[in-house]
């Protein structure tokens, strides 16, 4: 088993959808976990991520007002440690934190948009098929 605080990764859970693999980083005495992010829980992993980067003091750049190059750096490395390596290749040409979170937002909530309407025109279909009998 890890030891917290030794940036080693541990896995927890059985079966595909409950695994989690964390990123345990030491940051004044508290130690962080990074949500890796999966096919099914940006808006949970985004919520998780924010808080964490705000008590690292690295949310600001997210949020475009970094005045540094470090923080924004820092910012990007956090990202990058909570999502899988295909999203990794897949934000690599984005420079700042900022871009890259925008971009995995825009994957991330484009797709839910994209299932949300599918149900829709699913449940109007099925009330149709049973408006007919």
């Amino acid at each position: 088993m890890p030891k917290i605080g030794d940036g080693s990764k541990a896995v927890a859970g059985d079966n595909d959808n409950s695994k989690l693999v964390v990123q345990q980083v030491k940051e004044a005495g508290v130690t962080l976990r990074y949500p890796m992010l999966g096919e099914n829980n940006y808006g949970v992993w985004a919520v998780k991520m924010k808080i964490f980067m705000r008590a690292q003091g690295v949310w600001a750049a997210v949020e475009g007002d970094a005045a540094d190059e470090k923080i924004d750096q820092m910012a990007l490395a956090a990202i990058v440690q909570a999502v899988p390596e295909a999203v990794v290749m897949a934000i690599s040409e984005k420079e700042t934190a900022k871009e890259a979170w925008d971009a995995l937002k825009q994957m991330n909530m484009g797709e839910e948009r994209v299932k949300k309407a599918r149900v829709q025109t699913l449940k109007r279909e099925l009330d149709g098929y049973h408006d007919r009998e």
